[in-house]
């Protein structure tokens, strides 16, 4: 496997996932096996609320503080998308943390169509192996690439 920026940028969505959550980056099977396929599943079955993705020991009485977690929900998923050339740099990735404070308020956290559509087509069936897919999800399920 050959390490780039693109591993660092899937990395750090993987942490801001866990600050999120409060989830470990490994979940049981039945919950897609890692903490990406979790919350990219949980999106897609919540009916237009994202707040029980959310840590619920945080502060989520706080509407501000809801829009910033949306805000940081959405960079993490455009970290963590499944093919490395998707992924920001990391330079973009503190240009997005730097704006959020100016973007958040214009985020409808009741709404997850955003965020549904971030979601769609960032995960390939698992039984075609992708030989773009570095520091990725093969990589992290430990799921051998295509030619390992």
């Amino acid at each position: 496997m050959r390490v780039t920026e693109k591993c660092d940028v899937y990395s750090y969505g993987v942490v801001l996932l866990e600050l999120l959550t409060g989830r470990m980056p490994v979940q049981p099977l039945d919950q897609g096996g890692n903490l990406v396929a979790f919350v990219k599943q949980s999106i897609r079955s919540v009916s237009g609320d994202i707040i029980p993705i959310f840590d619920t020991r945080l502060d989520l009485g706080n509407e501000s503080i809801r829009k910033e977690m949306a805000y940081l929900l959405k960079i993490a998923l455009t970290c963590t998308k499944h093919l490395p050339s998707q992924r920001p740099s990391m330079r973009e990735v503190v240009t997005m943390l730097l704006q959020g404070s100016e973007k958040h308020d214009n985020i409808d956290i009741t709404n997850n169509i955003v965020l549904e559509s971030m979601v769609d087509n960032m995960q390939p069936s698992m039984s075609s192996p992708n030989v773009n897919d570095q520091c990725g999800v093969n990589s992290i399920r430990g799921v051998p690439r295509h030619g390992e």
